[in-house]
């Protein structure tokens, strides 16, 4: 089931899970417990470093940005 979620700057981080096997990723919020757990589908890890910080770069910039 997909959820839409509306993410205010500094209400969450998005980073890897190093205690799961495989390519696992927590959007995690600090306002409250919610806690969405991303598998990685891409093959290739390559990307996936670029692709957390860029997540967190536009989920924590200021709005109107």
């Amino acid at each position: 089931m997909l959820q839409d979620q509306i993410i205010f700057p500094d209400e969450a981080v998005f980073e890897k899970v190093n205690q799961a096997p495989g390519r696992v990723y927590i959007l995690k919020f600090n306002t409250d417990d919610r806690k969405f757990f991303i598998w990685m589908q891409e093959p290739n890890a390559e990307g996936d470093s670029q692709l957390c910080s860029s997540v967190n770069y536009y989920i924590n910039r200021p709005l109107g940005i």
